[in-house]
């Protein structure tokens, strides 16, 4: 948005001193930050606290006041969702063949349908750390219904199966992933580049524990349409790895070795942490990635024996 709406802002800025110098013949300066525009923003959110006395959160590609609003992931991209008013709500859900929802007085207004938000977000947090101690296969959906307090029919609103809901929760682990991969790339040093994603990977993993087994663990439980995107998003994770190693290489950082193989390698030591690794032990999951990047990093540096 600062792109997009540092552009708005420099035409009202041009405007405004045009005006200006034909009232005063005297030109004037435009000056343009993205940051401040991006800050500009966000006013209301000030006005929210004042006024209010809430705190802003982060809320990923969603929106405080309004439902829905945000990137839903599809087959092969994320697509951007908004419906704002009501009417535009329920042509949403006609378009969708849901018209039930619209009628659904959960998220028939708009108030309803950010009251029930954190319902969705429940949901998927129960069913993350049930998957995670008994099993996918071993939880039913009366087990997560029971767990939430709900109804099996009222489950049914939110997800039309439990494999709905696992795979909900192997997006949204990935999409994590994901944020902390690119954080990594946009360091220019490969070997800092390296430790950044180890360290993102093992603290995204600690955070998030129930959605990230599950998504590790679950895998195999997708049919083979939501398999295969779950894969997709998983490859191109490791992409970012293999990105990181190559370019290190091609500077004479890192050994040259099989790509392929030493990124899987990292990811294993890391994704086997999910086996013994324990929150409120010795260890914080960032401390173990750094020892395995200082494990690592001596088989890879360049004149290494």
């Amino acid at each position: 948005m600062g792109d997009l709406g540092g552009a708005v802002f420099a035409v009202i800025g041009i405007l405004s001193a045009l005006v200006s110098r034909s009232m005063t013949g005297e030109g004037r300066m435009v000056d343009i930050s993205m940051l401040d525009v991006q800050i500009a923003l966000h006013t209301y959110r000030a006005k929210y606290y004042f006024v209010a006395g809430e705190v802003p959160q982060p809320v990923g590609t969603a929106h405080v006041s309004n439902v829905p609003l945000r990137a839903y992931r599809t087959k092969d991209s994320a697509l951007v969702i908004e419906a704002y008013i009501d009417h535009f709500f329920r042509n949403l859900c006609k378009n969708m063949e849901m018209e039930t929802l619209a009628d659904d007085p959960r998220f028939s207004t708009r108030a309803a349908r950010l009251k029930n938000r954190e319902e969705l977000d429940r949901i998927l947090e129960e069913a993350a750390r049930l998957f995670t101690e008994r099993g996918y296969e071993a939880t039913s959906v009366q087990d997560l219904a029971e767990a939430l307090g709900l109804s099996k029919a009222a489950l049914y609103h939110h997800f039309r199966s439990k494999e709905e809901v696992l795979y909900e929760i192997s997006l949204q682990a990935l999409e994590g992933l994901r944020r902390q991969g690119e954080r990594a790339l946009s360091e220019p040093d490969p070997k800092v580049a390296l430790l950044r994603f180890m360290e993102g990977h093992a603290r995204f993993f600690e955070e998030n524990r129930p959605f990230f087994v599950a998504m590790l663990q679950g895998l195999q439980s997708l049919s083979p349409e939501k398999r295969a995107v779950t894969i997709a998003l998983r490859d191109r994770y490791e992409g970012m790895l293999r990105s990181i190693l190559e370019r290190g290489m091609a500077l004479g950082v890192f050994r040259p070795l099989d790509v392929g193989l030493t990124a899987r390698a990292i990811l294993s030591l890391l994704n086997w942490m999910i086996r013994w690794f324990r929150p409120g032990g010795p260890l914080r999951a960032e401390e173990v990635a750094r020892f395995y990047f200082d494990l690592i990093i001596k088989g890879l540096e360049h004149g290494a024996s």
